[in-house]
């Protein structure tokens, strides 16, 4: 071992005492075995002891202006020194003043004058104690930490089970309700009149089948298409299947360039198998009809929640963005950035509490359909400054979204609002966001920093990964949880 190295792992001493003979005489007897501190008065004490790392004191009781009992006592109300063994040197010998000692906080006495074999056998004793202590505290630490680990492992493996059972039971319902449905609109549609398999109108809504899917009802429609339930005759499986239209009147080589680009966006997100993503199944096109077939989904979006007098509570909150967030660092490490993440983007289901974040890559895929260049799709409200401003971006981009939807999703309100779009984009670009204990004080802390590191302006400055950001949700998450129970 190195001196170095023995130096750094001796034990540090503070001798406190107003005399300076006997200060010399105790760091002559110590200095050769431990680091020696000296403090000629109480309040330099104090100070060294909160500047510096110390593993025993001893402790001069008559001392001018502060003596040994009040130093004692300031240590240990004091956090961060609390646990620092002190052993008091006086020149009385009474029953008294040793219970005095002890009631101040003191572990062991010396009376003066001081005898060095006593002194060093006291120091090596105290200092065993501390060391055994010390590790004692630490195992139990360790030993906790696992413990809520495990019990976290068991919760979310009886979660998964539980969610897993739901699932099989809501798709089998599905399967059932769906292929009733579907016979129902059959024996209508051909009671009326016969209807060819394949339309060649891709706003056609009474076509029975979209490539090999066979379409039960329309579900809704959206910013690019209509979306359709519907089945896949192969194997049973209820889809949801959502409609682009293809452009038109454009010449051959760029409507391939179109298709490529579509099928490669599709291709990629389709490629994402994470709990909380929808699954992609299949992709195709039909005469000017693109269309993706997706996992069917009970639950709603968010969008509702995102209402002040509609908000979820903000345990849960904090719980659904943590899942988000692992969705993203999943799809992330695949390549793959979302490019909208917002409220109406994820679908939450109370009674299973399942969270799914929809739409992923639909972003590009629907910019793949157009002819002309430009900004990448997106909900202006959500999108991060370098998407704003049209630059490259990358998954932190989706990290800034997820703040903003965290920060509707407590607040009821959007951080950037503008009276015209131009105005929303240089808002987002420029202007700090209100803080968001502004619309409740009582919000945590954590909540605000988790808020104020997303939603940084520089990429740099927010949090590098979903992981990170999902890791700070759930530590606000279970500290909120330890201080409401």
């Amino acid at each position: 071992m190195s001196d170095a190295e023995a130096t750094a792992q001796r034990a540090t001493i503070l001798v406190v005492d107003d005399s300076p003979q006997n200060l010399s005489l105790m760091s002559g007897l110590l200095e050769d075995l431990y680091t020696v501190k000296l403090a000629p008065s109480g309040a330099r004490a104090l100070k060294i002891a909160s500047a510096h790392p110390l593993d025993l004191i001893l402790l001069d009781i008559m001392m001018p202006e502060i003596d040994g009992y009040e130093v004692c006592r300031a240590l240990k109300e004091n956090s961060e020194t609390r646990h620092i063994p002190v052993i008091f040197l006086t020149a009385m010998d009474g029953m008294a003043d040793e219970e005095k000692g002890l009631l101040a906080g003191a572990v062991d006495y010396v009376t003066k004058p001081i005898s060095p074999p006593i002194l060093l056998a006291r120091v090596r004793n105290q200092l065993a104690l501390k060391e055994a202590i010390d590790h004692l505290r630490e195992q139990n630490q360790l030993l906790e930490q696992e413990r809520m680990r495990s019990r976290e492992l068991l919760l979310k493996l009886k979660q998964a089970s539980d969610n897993l059972l739901e699932h099989n039971r809501l798709l089998k319902q599905e399967n059932i309700q769906a292929i009733h449905t579907m016979q129902s609109v059959a024996a209508a549609q051909n009671a009326k009149t016969p209807l060819e398999d394949t339309g060649t109108s891709a706003s056609a809504p009474e076509q029975r089948t979209l490539g090999r899917y066979q379409i039960a009802r329309e579900l809704g429609k959206g910013a690019m298409g209509t979306v359709y339930l519907g089945t896949d005759p192969k194997i049973g499986r209820v889809v949801a299947i959502k409609t682009m239209s293809l452009p038109r009147n454009i010449d051959a080589d760029e409507m391939q360039n179109i298709k490529q680009r579509f099928f490669r966006e599709a291709e990629s997100a389709g490629s994402l198998t994470h709990p909380n993503i929808v699954a992609i199944y299949d992709v195709g096109e039909q005469h000017d009809l693109a269309y993706i077939a997706m996992e069917f989904l009970k639950g709603q979006d968010l969008a509702p929640y995102a209402k002040p007098d509609h908000l979820l509570p903000l345990e849960k909150v904090l719980s659904i963005c943590a899942r988000v967030a692992e969705a993203l660092d999943y799809a992330h490490e695949h390549n793959v950035v979302h490019r909208d993440i917002k409220p109406a983007n994820v679908v939450y289901e109370p009674d299973s509490d399942g969270v799914k974040v929809t739409d992923f890559g639909i972003a590009s895929i629907t910019n793949s359909l157009k002819t002309d260049s430009g900004m990448v799709l997106g909900t202006p409200a959500y999108m991060s400054p370098e998407q704003v401003a049209g630059s490259a971006i990358d998954g932190r981009s989706d990290l800034y979204s997820l703040g903003v939807m965290l920060y509707v999703l407590v607040s009821g309100r959007l951080p950037f609002q503008g009276e015209s779009l131009a105005q929303l984009m240089h808002k987002i670009t420029h202007d700090p966001h209100p803080d968001i204990r502004t619309y409740n004080a009582d919000f945590p802390d954590c909540v605000a920093t988790v808020v104020n590191t997303a939603l940084a302006k520089d990429p740099v400055h927010r949090y590098q990964s979903g992981g990170q950001m999902a890791k700070a949700l759930s530590l606000c998450r279970r500290s909120l949880m330890v201080f409401t129970t």
